[in-house]
């Protein structure tokens, strides 16, 4: 498909597109609708015994989908749904929800097996533009979806390169239903997805962008809700990545509704509760500058047996405001898998305002242990101020994450702390090399055992203002 513009939009007459999703893909649409959206698409039905889905290819300079219009590729039956790629010369712009959970306006492959059936592979999505814009829950996507079928093949990618800016920003302003994304939340963005145990891998996300802004309750999301493994999210920006804010999401559930907080953020979890469960994938991010404020948040984390992916930030400056989190957790109250390790190279200054950088295990045991939650921290000045960096292990014998902390001029701490513990198992160590260490009476440096049977860890400190210590 070639030309100059493409402006697109849903609401028309035709009830067919709401049965045809209701028959085949989602058995439980919050209600039926008169008027639906319009679609640029190519499907592989169930009754498919083998034929690929086609490829969907758009050269245009301008493009603009609103109200719930989607360009989608699925796979339904035994054959790959077809790549999905776009080159735009200008801009991008997806927004505009008509309604609760699917109707939001969207760019989606995915491999989702109809009732009895099991499905091929989902396609890829390539997007290259000069801006790109993604508000009231629009989002790029793909999934891999066993809901009723026996299984799936594997979600597709995303790879987005904007040379201008990416902002994604806020959530669907129709709510959604409780049901609808297996009980998660999700704001404006891209998100990779694989539900249940007979869906094959999750996608992987790869952006690069001359800046990237994610606010109002916008998500970037690698996530798995089986046995098979999350992917990475890869995301390399010339000049800032920032993640800031959220935004109330109206969840409707039985008869009722309630309001939900959707934090703005960058997401790799693994969500299932069984020991067999899948792990969460890593994120990488690299950038000139690199800003969290008003609760937004760079996470790993898993829910059951499978490990949390790991973080690592590479930037010049890393600035975290009001309540910012960059963390990696275990979940599980039984045996969870590892938390993930969080590494951070600053070449020039790491600033903390009343925020996190954590890693966080609920229960576990050395068998599950796999090197829980280390984190590494390298920059010529880190500022911590009301702030905490902490590794811990709340229960069973499990050790906790060492904390690594290295800066060539200074590193201060005014009512802050840095805290290694575990429960049972061995306190992680802390080793803090600096040029100078500045320490307020009320910040703590600490490595305990909660419990008499653990054994608490060592602090090391090593800078040219004072002695070598040992604590």
């Amino acid at each position: 498909m070639y030309g100059k513009e493409i402006n697109c939009s849903g609401l028309h007459k035709d009830t067919y597109i709401y049965h045809y999703y209701k028959k085949n893909l989602f058995f439980n649409l919050h209600k039926e609708r008169e008027d639906n959206n319009g679609v640029i698409a190519t499907v592989v039905e169930p009754r498919s015994t083998g034929g690929n889905g086609g490829n969907i290819e758009i050269h245009i300079n301008n493009m603009y989908l609103n109200k719930s219009f989607w360009i989608t590729s699925s796979t339904m039956g035994k054959g790959n749904s077809g790549d999905i790629s776009i080159y735009a010369k200008g801009n991008v712009e997806l927004k505009d929800a008509i309604d609760v959970d699917i109707w939001e306006t969207s760019i989606y492959t995915s491999s989702f097996a109809g009732v009895n059936t099991a499905s091929g592979n989902a396609g890829k999505i390539y997007l290259e533009a000069n801006n790109l814009l993604l508000k009231d829950g629009s989002n790029m996507g793909c999934g891999a979806l066993s809901n009723y079928g026996k299984e799936t093949g594997d979600a597709g990618s995303i790879e987005v390169h904007v040379a201008g800016e990416i902002r994604l920003s806020g959530v669907n302003p129709e709510g959604c239903t409780y049901e609808y994304g297996n009980g998660n939340k999700y704001g404006s963005g891209f998100g990779a997805e694989s539900t249940r145990d007979r869906s094959g891998d999750a996608g992987t996300i790869k952006v690069s962008a001359g800046n990237l802004i994610l606010e109002n309750g916008a998500t970037i999301i690698a996530h798995t809700l089986g046995k098979s493994d999350g992917k990475h999210v890869d995301i390399k920006v010339d000049g800032k990545i920032q993640i800031s804010g959220s935004e109330m999401l109206k969840v409707y559930k039985d008869d009722s509704y309630y309001f939900e907080e959707n934090f703005s953020g960058i997401y790799a979890d693994s969500g299932s509760s069984n020991s067999d469960g899948g792990t969460s994938g890593n994120i990488e991010l690299s950038a000139n500058e690199v800003i969290l404020s008003d609760q937004g948040t760079i996470r790993t984390s898993t829910e059951g047996g499978g490990h949390a992916g790991n973080i690592i930030i590479n930037t010049n400056q890393l600035k975290l405001y009001n309540n910012a989190s960059i963390c990696s957790n275990s979940m599980s109250a039984k045996n969870g898998g590892a938390a993930g390790s969080i590494s951070i190279n600053s070449n020039h200054s790491v600033i903390m305002n009343n925020s996190m950088l954590t890693t966080e295990v609920v229960k576990n045991d050395p068998t599950n242990e796999h090197l829980n939650g280390k984190i590494s921290l390298s920059s010529a000045n880190i500022y911590l101020i009301r702030s905490e960096i902490t590794t811990s292990v709340n229960n069973g014998t499990g050790d906790a994450g060492d904390i690594n902390i290295n800066t060539s001029d200074a590193i201060v701490l005014n009512k802050s702390s840095i805290i290694a513990n575990a429960f049972e198992g061995t306190g992680g160590n802390i080793n803090i090399k600096a040029g100078q260490f500045v320490q307020s009476s009320d910040s703590k440096v600490d490595a305990v055992s909660k419990s008499e049977k653990g054994i608490d860890g060592k602090v090391y400190v090593k800078a040219t203002d004072l002695d070598e210590k040992t604590v």
